[in-house]
């Protein structure tokens, strides 16, 4: 007898190749859409700890050197130059200026002195701004707009609080400090709110 052999032929149809296709697609639509997500999520989380980050340093700042400093002196408005006797702020009405005799600085010198001011000018535009010489010149410790992201500072709920400015009164001098405001990163929007108290180091002659 004669074997005929059948050879047959095998593989995939067209109909198959391009359902595997699509789906091939699909999954690889999924994948870099994900890892997309992710990245963006990761550079906001980023910029997010970067401009907190700027926050507590300049709340660092301020309360390393008014912990050190002396002679505090707040305004409501415009700090005047050179800087006057010491003054408290009633609790309640934060003033957005402070000023303080440095460490080391010098008392019959009414041009050194440190200033903190939270500067409203342009209410689309508030930042803390420091100066070193009685208020003459600034420069901002806080910045406004970082890549994608943007900070808010809301003047009417931040400011300076001082209490026992007057070395007569028989209260320890000390300043709370109150930064108040949102985030917004791509149209996500974080608000924040910071709060301190410092004391002054050296004891108040007074007491």
């Amino acid at each position: 007898m004669q074997q005929k052999k059948q050879q047959s032929n095998k593989g995939f149809t067209l109909v198959e190749v391009m359902i595997a296709t699509a789906i091939f697609v699909v999954i690889m639509v999924m994948g870099i859409g994900a890892v997309l997500a992710a990245n963006s999520s990761h550079k906001e989380t980023q910029s997010l700890h970067t401009i907190v980050d700027n926050l507590s340093f300049a709340m660092e700042d301020m309360s390393r050197n008014l912990r050190l400093g002396y002679s505090y002196h707040c305004q409501y408005e415009s700090l005047p130059v050179p800087i006057e006797e010491p003054l408290d702020c009633a609790l309640g009405e934060g003033a957005l200026s402070l000023a303080f005799e440095k460490q080391g600085g010098d008392s019959e010198n009414p041009l050194d002195q440190v200033v903190y001011r939270i500067n409203s000018s342009d209410i689309k535009n508030v930042y803390i701004d420091k100066s070193t010489d009685s208020g003459n010149t600034f420069y901002p410790i806080t910045p406004n707009i970082l890549g994608d992201a943007s900070m808010e500072i809301d003047p009417i709920h931040s400011g300076f609080v001082v209490l026992g400015a007057d070395p007569e009164d028989k209260i320890q001098p000390m300043v709370a400090i109150r930064l108040k405001g949102s985030i917004s990163i791509r149209g996500t929007v974080t608000p924040f709110n910071l709060e301190t108290v410092v004391s002054q180091r050296a004891i108040d002659s007074g007491i």
